[in-house]
């Protein structure tokens, strides 16, 4: 069985994310899980559950982009082209959360990559968006419709992309608890699920931090939050830079998450996370 690691849910609509997080945790038997970026209770989609030891640092995956389907209903008949608006904000817009959002209602800027218009058939108009997250998709649609002069509200959303995780990776909660039922006899149905800790952390499609590989005696000490000195180092990446984050290995697992000090320093990683 899996202790540490990242499984994608296609989170269903009415639960919050804290919910499904704990729901994961409950399945897998783990003390931990948590998520990388709330979804509202009634959005579906792509939720990535970090559990275990890897729940530390879910933090690193909660800021990157996200991509999101969505159904735009105008309040009336729009007075200038729908695609033409949403060419307009793409870009940096300004946003203030929702009232009825928990964050504080303070202005804020935020990037729109790309806000694609699909089809549309009468009031309702079916686009897609790539944005920074922290991204008001409900908010986003509101001020669609009153560019447009006629009002509207996002109507249904779902995240199909959180960072380098998707909605295609995704499985049910369901599928995760009879993957863990059968796995005695068929440990495949629950590895296919779960995408490793450190592939998640090295890998170029989701952080793409470089490996400093520690000597195995380094584990215990790093385990207690010590820093990683020259003595126990075996090997730093070339792309190690110095002041950035990095992954220290041992034996093939993550140890830590740290801050590379450099190949002469001493230490060579001051650890921010520990994965042990």
């Amino acid at each position: 069985m899996h202790d540490k690691g990242v499984v994608v849910i296609d989170k269903p609509s009415g639960p919050t994310s804290h919910e499904v997080a704990a729901w994961v945790r409950d399945i897998l038997g783990v003390d931990k899980a948590a998520h990388t970026g709330t979804l509202d209770p009634r959005v579906t989609g792509c939720l990535p559950v970090l559990f275990g030891p890897a729940a530390r640092v879910s933090g690193l995956f909660a800021g990157r982009s996200k991509e999101y389907v969505f159904v735009l209903e105008l309040h009336g008949e729009p007075r200038r082209s729908v695609a033409d608006v949403f060419d307009e904000f793409e870009g940096s817009i300004y946003q203030r959360p929702p009232v009825q959002g928990s964050a504080r209602r303070e202005l804020r800027v935020r990037e729109i990559e790309t806000l694609e218009l699909l089809e549309h058939e009468k009031n309702r108009y079916l686009g897609t968006v790539e944005c920074e997250s922290g991204t008001y998709i409900r908010k986003l649609c509101h001020d669609i419709g009153l560019a447009l002069g006629v009002g509207g509200h996002m109507a249904e959303l779902r995240r199909t992309r959180s960072g380098g995780f998707t909605v295609e990776e995704a499985c049910y909660l369901q599928d995760l608890a009879d993957a863990v039922a059968v796995h005695d006899d068929e440990p495949g149905r629950l590895d296919e699920l779960v995408t490793s800790l450190l592939e998640a952390l090295e890998s170029d499609h989701h952080l793409g931090l470089p490996r400093v590989e520690a000597a195995p005696n380094t584990v215990e000490s790093l385990g207690n939050g010590a820093p990683l000195y020259a003595p126990g180092v075996v090997g730093v990446a070339e792309d190690c830079k110095k002041g950035g984050l990095c992954v220290v290995v041992a034996d093939g697992e993550p140890v830590a998450v740290g801050t590379f000090e450099g190949k002469d320093a001493e230490p060579v990683v001051t650890p921010s996370k520990v994965l042990v």
